[in-house]
This record gives structure tokens, C-alpha cells and sequence, in this order.
């Protein structure tokens, strides 16, 4: 009977341990072709990195998207709110997506007063300007910016270019583009 028990014992002790076990993330998988969107991806960064698609995961999603819309125009997606192809150089969207996660994780202020880099990378430059007057926000706030700007300007040849005012701080605006600075 006491071996019986002690067996017992063991065999809820190795149930209730794997109960308590942490369990593997799961990877946010939501995001498909169909409903993907840069802002939408950043937001998932953002919330739990750790469940969110990589970099390179989101670009090939991106791609997939971008083959359904008609004629595989991005730059024909804009909003009023959003600036594409202004004139300055273009940004390889990789990189910029690159970006868009770096910032996404840093969770502090990025804080400009004329033009600031927030991040570079490669060939791609994210970058926040105030018009000389001191602007801050978290860098979450920049890197949902950057994933509309995504959205709206990214280009068929897998490049955007665009900006626009940034969320929560009206008096700063967020750029993509080519290294300018």
C-alpha cells in the first residue's frame, strides 16, 4: 500500500509540475494576405513581440498582399493623412520593416527637434522632424506611424517612400525614405 502511494504521489507531482510548466508562445499567425496590413503588424510587436511575425515573415506576407491588390500598385493606396513619393529617395521596404520592429521594442521617447534619425538601416531611414520645436512620443507611436506610412506608400518593387503627422503628437511628423541624414 505504501509503495502504491508513493507512486501515486510521484505520478501528481509530475502532472501538477507539467501543468505549471511556462508553454511555447504561439506565433501570431492572423495575419495573412488577405488582412495584413504594416500598421496592423506593428501593433502585434508592439502588444507581445514574442507571438508577432519576423521581420522577414511579414515581408513575405506583404508580398503575397501586395500581388492580390489590382495591378500590384501600392503607391496607388493613399490617404489624405499620408504624403508617398514626395521626392525624396526610396527606401527598401525590408529594411524599413527592419525598423519599424527595432522601434516597436525599444518602448522609450523618441523625442526630435529639427530632423532626427530614429533608425536606420541598410537602405532604408526613419525619421521624425518638429520644425525646431521640441517634440516627443513613445517610439511605439513612430513605429505605428511607420507601419501606416507602410501601408499606404509601399511600392510594387518591394520600396516606399512616404510620411505623415504622427500619432499622439501632432507637431512632429514621421518620414520613410532613403538615408537622407
Amino acid at each position: 500500500m505504501v509503495h502504491f502511494s508513493l507512486v501515486s504521489l510521484s505520478l501528481l507531482s509530475a502532472a501538477s509540475l507539467a501543468a505549471a510548466s511556462p508553454t511555447a508562445p504561439t506565433v501570431q499567425r492572423d495575419l495573412t494576405p488577405e488582412n495584413f496590413s504594416w500598421e496592423r503588424w506593428a501593433e502585434s510587436l508592439i502588444a507581445d513581440p514574442a507571438t508577432a511575425l519576423s521581420v522577414d515573415e511579414a515581408v513575405a506576407v506583404a508580398n503575397q498582399t501586395l500581388s492580390l491588390r489590382e495591378g500590384g500598385q501600392g503607391e496607388k493606396r493613399q490617404e489624405d493623412t499620408v504624403r508617398c513619393n514626395d521626392g525624396k529617395p526610396v527606401a527598401s521596404a525590408p529594411d524599413a520593416a527592419w525598423c519599424i520592429d527595432y522601434l516597436a521594442a525599444k518602448n522609450t521617447d523618441c523625442v526630435t527637434t529639427f530632423a532626427t534619425a530614429m533608425c536606420t538601416r541598410g537602405n532604408a531611414q526613419i525619421v521624425g522632424n518638429s520644425n525646431g520645436n521640441r517634440a516627443a512620443t513613445n517610439c511605439n507611436n513612430v513605429a505605428r506611424t511607420a507601419g501606416k506610412i507602410m501601408d499606404r506608400c509601399w511600392r510594387a518593387d518591394n520600396t516606399v517612400e512616404g510620411a505623415m503627422v504622427a500619432y499622439n503628437q501632432p507637431v512632429m511628423w514621421v518620414f520613410i525614405s532613403g538615408p537622407t541624414i
